[in-house]
């Protein structure tokens, strides 16, 4: 298994983090300038080991929209906020598709 993820503030410095301290609610503000990527890479054969029946019915849809990459049995992912965007492999999400996956379809 291999994981990675970094978190960047940009634009931050010692005064808007300094007011951060002094007030929690200008956090909100920052949350549109943080940078983050996270990088995920696990063997097929691991992660089907522990995946229920319909988690693993969810794999192939995952792959064939590209929000999971499959390298010779290597299972990749990467997501990123940038701008206040999220995306996976560079691709925008797709809300019906995460709606379905939270409903358990």
């Amino acid at each position: 298994i291999k994981a990675s993820a970094i978190v960047k503030l940009p634009n931050a410095n010692v005064g808007n983090l300094g007011m951060v301290v002094e007030n929690p609610l200008v956090l909100m503000g920052l949350a549109a300038v943080v940078e983050a990527n996270a990088e995920l890479a696990i063997p097929l054969t691991l992660l089907m080991a522990n995946l229920n029946e319909e988690q693993a019915a969810m794999l192939p849809s995952l792959l064939e929209i590209g929000y999971v990459k499959d390298n010779n049995g290597q299972l990749s992912t990467s997501v990123s906020y940038v701008q206040s965007k999220v995306t996976i492999n560079g691709q925008p999400i797709d809300p019906g598709m995460m709606m379905g996956a939270g409903a358990g379809e």
